[in-house]
């Protein structure tokens, strides 16, 4: 399973800190994180055969976060227009700097 990028990204996690693999995502200013992965052939007919996908979040003995897998992307984000979602993050930089 590899994170792939997708219309609305507006930001990629680790772009430059191996060994991790770069996220692209998309950050909203309220803190919503959305990603896509790409499941190899050999994933989908495990998915398929199962029905389980196992999901691993590393929470370094802190609470966990909510989470929300979907096999869709999510409906806030088929809804906004591109560009307030690009607007919305630059301006959560532009505070932030």
């Amino acid at each position: 399973m590899k994170p792939v990028r997708f219309e609305e990204v507006n930001i990629t996690f680790a772009e430059k800190q191996p060994p991790y693999q770069p996220l692209p995502a998309n950050r909203m200013p309220d803190g919503v994180v959305t990603s896509c992965w790409q499941l190899t052939l050999k994933e989908r007919l495990a998915v398929l055969w199962t029905g389980k996908m196992w999901f691993s979040l590393w929470t370094f003995n802190g609470p966990p976060q909510p989470q929300l897998p979907s096999a869709e992307k999510p409906r806030w984000m088929r809804d906004l227009p591109l560009a307030s979602i690009h607007d919305a993050a630059k301006a959560k930089a532009e505070k932030a700097a």
